[in-house]
């Protein structure tokens, strides 16, 4: 009994969230869109950028530093047109 009531909270626990995650997802941001936060550089930040972020949460790497990391700014720029700055 304890297994089915708890099998149906959590189908509504994931419907509700579905739900959710639509409405917002139908609303337009009014905020700058910001080219970092954009992962798979489909144009729009949503929830398939999260999700891409999610799955690499907690791994471990060499960070960018130094002289990769200003190379990695260059391009940027260039790229881009003009001055970058993480700070928008």
């Amino acid at each position: 009994m304890k297994k089915n009531r708890f099998l149906a909270v959590s189908i509504l626990a994931v419907i509700l969230l579905i739900v959710s995650f639509i409405r917002i997802s139908d609303q337009e941001s009014t905020g700058e869109y910001d080219a970092w936060c954009d992962i798979n550089h489909d144009g729009k930040i949503d929830i398939k950028d999260i999700a891409i972020v999610a799955k690499k949460f907690g791994t471990l790497g060499d960070a960018i530093v130094g002289s990769a990391w200003q190379m990695v700014i260059s391009n940027l720029e260039h790229s881009m047109g003009g001055k970058f700055s993480l700070m928008g």
